[in-house]
């Protein structure tokens, strides 16, 4: 309720660090709609797949570039090239190179799609928030409410809010970097 809001118990004060975390990731989560959720689950990793597509393509172009006939050592590639009739060293690097640009402008576009979508969660649970502390405030008995200072009542309704903001905005922008970051240790070890 509102008064548990306005003050944590001794014992929520003691909690660590990391079940404080879960705990609010939990609560992102449960105030969170599927479909944004699932969404933006689903986009980050197809944002990587698509950025480590064109980051492997670098390694034909390289090759390509500093050994014409290259790309026998990548047969994916050679099967990339052959329906494209490119048969110079010069064709072979633009075709390669235009798909490079197909992938940067796909991953773009998922990442675009990405990062409105961990907003839309940003902006999605704030609000619930909002919502829940509102209807919590209505339904408190006015002696309940009379005790509180109005002063910490606003502080609550904003820059309480405003504060879990932040926090909805990195424990969104974690996951995604450590994904990132996992992936890119990946694509080295590849």
């Amino acid at each position: 309720g509102l008064e548990k809001r306005m003050k944590p118990e001794p014992a929520e004060q003691r909690r660590g660090s990391i079940a404080r975390v879960a705990a609010f990731v939990g609560a992102l989560i449960r105030r969170s709609r599927r479909g944004v959720l699932v969404g933006a689950g689903l986009l980050v990793p197809l944002g990587f797949v698509v950025e480590g597509a064109g980051l492997l393509l670098l390694i034909p172009i390289l090759g390509l570039a500093l050994d014409p006939g290259a790309e026998t050592r990548w047969p994916i590639v050679a099967e990339l090239l052959a329906p494209l009739g490119a048969q110079s060293t010069a064709a072979k690097l633009g075709a390669l190179l235009a798909l490079v640009v197909v992938l940067v402008l796909l991953r773009a576009i998922i990442l675009h799609a990405r990062d409105a979508m961990v907003a839309r969660l940003q902006v999605q649970f704030i609000e619930r928030l909002r919502i829940d502390a509102l209807e919590d405030v209505t339904r408190a008995p006015w002696y309940r409410l009379a005790r509180l200072r109005h002063g910490r009542v606003m502080t609550l309704l904003s820059s309480d809010l405003a504060q879990s903001g932040a926090d909805a905005h990195f424990a969104i922008q974690s996951p995604v970097a450590a994904f990132v970051l996992d992936g890119y240790v990946g694509l080295m070890l590849v």
